[in-house]
């Protein structure tokens, strides 16, 4: 069945004019999320995630833009916590000032 045989069909509520399609109603929501909220939210997913040492990050929330700063250990870590924050509700940008903690293994010779 084609689309102008489909729309012909008296039973829908919608139709087809001119290769345009009407009687869709499209709700766009904005929703505003509070930053103390976003922020707790921000909070919690990463507490969730036990591969994110969030007792050394500090997260910074001003209208929905978030800065993030801390040191950890690995840069999947790094990486990882920007993607949670970024995947977040209610983010609308992350600025990642987080640090990776340069430490040498002990099993490379830095001397030649």
């Amino acid at each position: 069945m084609s689309i102008k045989e489909s729309s012909s069909n008296q039973n829908s509520p919608f139709s087809l004019e001119e290769d345009c399609i009407t009687g869709v109603e499209i709700n766009v929501i904005d929703e505003t999320i509070d930053d103390d909220t976003l922020s707790g939210t921000i909070y919690s997913r990463l507490l969730w995630y036990s591969h994110t040492p969030i007792e050394e990050i500090s997260i910074m929330v001003n209208h929905g833009y978030i800065v993030l700063h801390g040191i950890v250990p690995w840069e999947y870590q790094k990486m990882l916590i920007a993607a949670m924050v970024k995947n977040t509700l209610g983010v609308k940008g992350v600025i990642n000032n987080i640090s990776v903690l340069a430490v040498w293994p002990k099993s490379i010779s830095t001397t030649y």
